[in-house]
């Protein structure tokens, strides 16, 4: 078994998003903005979007099978969210199934997944000009 990538899996989710399901404007803007409050209005709506983090319903996968087999070999990234995310709290994630934990790593690693994604989106859109 590959091991599953979830810097990439989740940039690329974000990529896809800005050039498929954004519409033109929204997605000049976003590259072009200096607004620190465009840039964290598209971060919190994608944070939480179950196409790119599965947060919103608690599955990205929508299979506790798939989340395993995305989590396989990645139990110290696994680790080191939950450490960061969890550590101080009484929620116990690991109580709730890997689908949610594969969630939360998603969620994670999101914002250098955002950035990499819009610095991709950046260079497409500067190399249409």
């Amino acid at each position: 078994m590959e091991r599953y990538d979830y810097k990439q899996h989740v940039t690329n989710d974000l990529y896809n998003y800005f050039m498929n399901d954004m519409d033109n404007e929204d997605r000049f803007w976003l590259a072009n903005s200096t607004n620190n409050e465009d840039y964290e209005y598209w971060f919190d709506k994608l944070r939480e979007a179950d196409g790119i983090t599965g947060l919103a319903s608690g599955s990205y996968t929508f299979s506790k099978w798939n989340a395993e087999e995305c989590l396989c070999h990645n139990w110290d990234l696994a680790t080191e969210a939950y450490m960061n995310l969890f550590m101080d709290s009484s929620y116990d994630v690991l109580d709730k199934g890997p689908e949610l934990l594969d969630t939360w790593v998603r969620y994670y690693v999101f914002a250098d997944c955002f950035d990499a994604a819009l610095d991709r989106l950046r260079k497409t859109l500067n190399s249409k000009d």
